[in-house]
């Protein structure tokens, strides 16, 4: 039987990681000043997966900041990053492949 808290956190959706051993590395280069790239990769040890996450700072103004950036996971059926089948309801848990944006106004 599976613990009662953690059927909880999967039916709202809540994200957790499932393995023991992870290894993950953060590049950034900066090209200008105001302009930052970064990527992320975290990669599950005990099966085939990852998720790179690159993304893009960009310091518009003195208080207004542009994020630009990707979830890009990788692996396959059955794994963490490529997409887990969970028991009760069939679905998949893993990472959507998603882009997003934000734009942060300081003041």
């Amino acid at each position: 039987a599976m613990d009662p808290a953690l059927q909880d956190r999967i039916v709202r959706g809540e994200l957790f990681v499932l393995g023991e051993w992870y290894l993950a590395a953060l590049i950034q280069h900066e090209i200008h000043p105001l302009v930052n790239l970064f990527c992320s990769g975290v990669c599950n040890l005990q099966d085939p997966s990852i998720i790179f996450q690159p993304r893009m700072t960009w310091d518009l103004h003195q208080s207004i900041q542009v994020l630009l950036g990707a979830d890009l996971p990788f692996g396959g059926t059955d794994t963490e990053f490529g997409g887990i089948v969970e028991p009760f309801f069939g679905r998949s848990l893993g990472f959507p492949f998603r882009t997003y944006g934000m734009v942060t106004w300081y003041f």
